[in-house]
């Protein structure tokens, strides 16, 4: 019934994605992207819980990978962590995007790969 009772409604995965997204040049709405995949998770559909583990974990690493890319910076690696590290959250978010306009789910929810 979840299914089908939003399928042409709002693609909140792809609310989500485009939060990170634009999250990636001003901080903010990765955040708040994050707080509503969480809020959302619950009642989601199969393919769009899928989506939500998938951001969720972007988020979570995301901001691991930025506090060790400030803690280097004092030695300049820190730079490259965090470049990095922006880079790996733009392609997962592109990846779920394209994925949650087709409605189609992650196909690995719980990989740190793209």
């Amino acid at each position: 019934m979840r299914d089908d009772a939003r399928a042409e409604g709002t693609n909140r995965p792809a609310i989500v994605a485009g939060l990170y997204l634009v999250g990636l040049l001003t901080g903010l709405p990765v955040l708040i992207g994050a707080v509503l995949a969480l809020v959302w998770r619950g009642e989601a559909a199969d393919w769009e819980r899928s989506h939500y583990s998938y951001l969720l974990r972007t988020f979570g690493y995301g901001v691991l990978a930025t506090i060790v890319g400030a803690i280097l910076m004092v030695v300049l690696v820190g730079f490259l962590v965090m470049g990095a590290a922006w880079l790996w959250m733009l392609a997962r978010s592109l990846a779920s995007l394209v994925r949650a306009l087709e409605r189609r789910p992650m196909p690995e929810p719980r990989t740190l790969l793209v």
